[in-house]
């Protein structure tokens, strides 16, 4: 059988189960050998005689032709030392009437017309399919039930999160499994994120504790991550000196507005009339000081010092341009949905400040007309109310099952509920 399951759910009840769908479902059914050796008693005319029939198929395929059948499953969680197995509850296996065929010749030795026999047995069961399963049911049962004893997930193994910061190492363990009438399966573990360029220290590496477990009430899976989680990792991931990220002009808030006018230009930033509207300038970030972050939950209060490096397309390449020190405040609400973290700046207040390169100034005598305030309030603008988004790394549980962070919101002790789904 050939088929790829798919669409989990957490069922209801006291434990959590999950539903895999087939799709795509394909099946071949060999039979290497159908023999029959049978003697017969009949009476004819007061006469007993003895008949005895002998018949012998070899390789008698049939095919179930593609999707036209449906395999469901049903596993409810079974706990073992640090590891989670499956125990099937159910299963399902059907097809539609003549779905089942007969591929190529049948070829049979002995009484004649056994073959033909063999092709009326073949479409009763095609017609059929509960009448053909259902006495073999416990059969079928245990074959799943041994396919599955050598699949399960092994919580103590660590597991890897993709970071799109490639000094930021991500990994997850559960060390304590459990399952009981209150909160169902759960599992606790610890959360383990490693700063390779933290100046706090050296591989600085942040440990919390973690719960993942089956959420009864509104039947999804989800992980349990203490108060100060986002916090700490954003107060180490931006700390001082550690980090730096490059991006287009295209990107940079109330850019755009400057390179479309050439007035607006000529009275704000007279050099970059020398520039086509279409160019690209790069800006690299960083910041000299720690990032202080305040808050809990979702609800968060930033002050960064950003310095930012401009460069500029001349003769070719890209050359430094100008250096800018940028001191922001603002508050951050916090939310997620559909795998992506959402940032909103509801109140943002920025500072600038300006230096020319020298060695452009030097090479290119350009305007030095700046007007810091006026660019600063279009940055301002642009930013106010703007909401940033990022990808969320997905939580990898087996070979081909990861957990992506669905929705998230936080309970009375303040701690964040990421609910996941595959």
């Amino acid at each position: 059988m050939k088929t790829r399951l798919e669409q989990p759910s957490v069922g209801d009840g006291g434990k959590t189960e999950i539903e895999l769908q087939s799709k795509n479902l394909e099946a071949q059914l060999l039979i290497s050998k159908i023999s029959v050796d049978h003697i017969i008693e009949r009476e004819v005319g007061g006469i007993i005689g003895r008949f005895r029939i002998q018949a012998k198929c070899e390789n008698v395929t049939l095919n179930l032709k593609k999707n036209s059948g449906k395999f469901s499953l049903r596993l409810a969680p079974r706990l073992d030392v640090g590891r989670v197995g499956a125990e099937i509850r159910d299963f399902t296996l059907a097809w539609n009437p003549g779905a089942l065929e007969v591929v190529g010749e049948i070829k049979c030795e002995g009484v004649e017309g056994f073959d033909q026999l063999l092709r009326d047995q073949v479409k009763a069961i095609a017609q059929d399919s509960k009448a053909f399963i259902e006495p073999q049911r416990e059969t079928i049962k245990r074959y799943l039930e041994e396919y599955f004893s050598g699949i399960g997930l092994d919580l103590s193994t660590p597991r890897e999160l993709v970071s799109s910061r490639p000094d930021i190492k991500i990994s997850l363990v559960f060390d304590e499994t459990k399952e009981d009438a209150d909160n169902g399966l759960w599992a606790k573990g610890k959360l383990t994120i490693v700063f390779e360029k933290s100046t706090h220290q050296k591989n600085k590496s942040l440990t919390l504790e973690s719960t993942l477990w089956g959420e009864k009430s509104t039947d999804q899976v989800a992980i349990r991550l203490p108060k100060e989680f986002a916090k700490e990792v954003v107060t180490e991931a931006f700390s001082a000196n550690s980090w730096s990220h490059r991006i287009g002009s295209d990107k940079v808030p109330g850019f755009s507005t400057v390179m479309n006018s050439r007035l607006v230009q000529f009275f704000i930033w007279p050099e970059l009339r020398k520039f086509s509207k279409s160019t690209k300038f790069l800006f690299d970030l960083n910041s000299n000081k720690d990032m202080e972050v305040t808050g809990q939950g979702l609800q968060y209060s930033v002050n960064s010092n950003l310095l930012a490096k401009m460069w500029a397309p001349r003769g070719g390449e890209y050359r430094s341009f100008m250096n800018f020190t940028v001191p922001l405040k603002s508050k951050v609400q916090l939310s997620v949905a559909k795998g992506k973290l959402s940032a909103k700046l509801p109140n943002p207040s920025i500072g600038l400040s300006y230096k020319w390169d020298a060695d452009y100034v030097k090479k290119y005598r350009p305007s030095q007309k700046f007007s810091a305030s006026t660019i600063r309030d279009k940055v301002v603008d642009s930013l106010w109310g703007k909401v940033l988004t990022y990808d969320l790394p997905k939580i990898p549980l087996h070979q081909e099952l990861q957990l992506q962070i669905q929705k998230v919101d936080v309970n009375a002790k303040s701690e964040l509920n990421l609910y996941l789904t595959p």
